[in-house]
């Protein structure tokens, strides 16, 4: 990957970070949360907002300088969001116009218009729908020409990026595993880039060394502290590159009828790695 394209994916993921916060209140309120990192916030081996070097995806300038201040407004930070956008995409080689304020021509390699890839199977309810169009009024605003990929089979979106195809887009996977290993390997690991004849999850064509040594150091550690370490060493590495960006985590829910089930022997700390159901007795009233 050459630093221009790291820088233009940086400027585009500042600027879809941007605006996570607003898109997930509003459609799950407290029910979802957004995330930093690619893996479940209740994993043994998330980064925590307490540990060394832990910080907000996208959240840099490209010195180095945050983005942010405590106390800004949305609006404050959607435009800070954008001006630093601006700075990445201007190293990448894209040609801006101060006077009107928008990026119009390209570098040799790169475009102005993109596609989104949504899986809501053609309709809008999804956590991405106004999101999207949140984010592309903002690119529209730069020059960008951002447009909506929905089909009514939401697997037409996977099968172009599993083609190569895919630009950009929205898509989800479940954290329910009890060992970050598992999905470390899955979707990072250059084994699992998609090529002719191989199916695989790595859509993101994620070819470093570093993140292969990672996923087969990680596997033997028994030291968890160490392992933790390891993950996170790996996640920067992942968000540096651009390829994705963490957008939000919901909660789950389990319902039981007081009538027909003695509620006190349910588990009572349920995480998306131990449910409701996974005890050795359900005493029955």
């Amino acid at each position: 990957m050459s630093e221009a394209s790291i820088n233009f994916r940086k400027g585009l993921a500042t600027i879809f970070a941007a605006f996570r916060e607003v898109a997930v209140d509003s459609y799950y309120g407290e029910a979802g949360s957004v995330i930093e990192y690619p893996i479940s916030m209740v994993a043994w081996a998330s980064p925590l907002p307490t540990d060394q070097g832990y910080q907000v995806a996208f959240s840099k300038d490209i010195n180095g300088n945050d983005i942010y201040r405590d106390g800004m407004t949305s609006d404050q930070r959607h435009d800070s969001a954008i001006a630093a956008a601006i700075e990445y995409i201007k190293a990448a080689g894209f040609t801006f116009d101060e006077a009107s304020g928008k990026f119009t021509a390209a570098p040799e390699g790169a475009k102005l218009y993109y596609e989104f890839g949504l899986t809501a199977e053609g309709g809008t309810d999804h956590p991405a729908y106004q999101y999207f169009f949140m984010c592309q009024a903002a690119f529209e605003d730069l020059g960008f020409d951002i447009s909506l990929y929905n089909p009514s089979n939401f697997m037409d979106v996977f099968a172009k990026y599993q083609s190569g195809q895919g630009e950009l887009g929205f898509g989800a996977w479940g954290g329910g595993y009890p060992d970050p290993d598992i999905a470390f390997n899955q979707f990072f690991h250059s084994l699992t880039i998609p090529t002719e004849g191989r199916t695989g999850q790595n859509t993101f064509g994620v070819d470093h060394p570093r993140i292969d040594q990672i996923a087969a150091e990680g596997r033997y550690m028994t030291d968890q502290t160490a392992r933790k370490a390891l993950y996170k060493e790996g996640y920067d590495i992942i968000l540096d590159m651009a390829v994705i960006v963490p957008f939000y985590q919901r909660m789950n829910c389990t319902a039981a009828s007081t009538q027909r089930v003695d509620v006190s022997t349910l588990e009572p700390d349920i995480t998306p790695f131990w449910g409701a159901l996974d005890i050795v007795v359900v005493k029955m009233r």
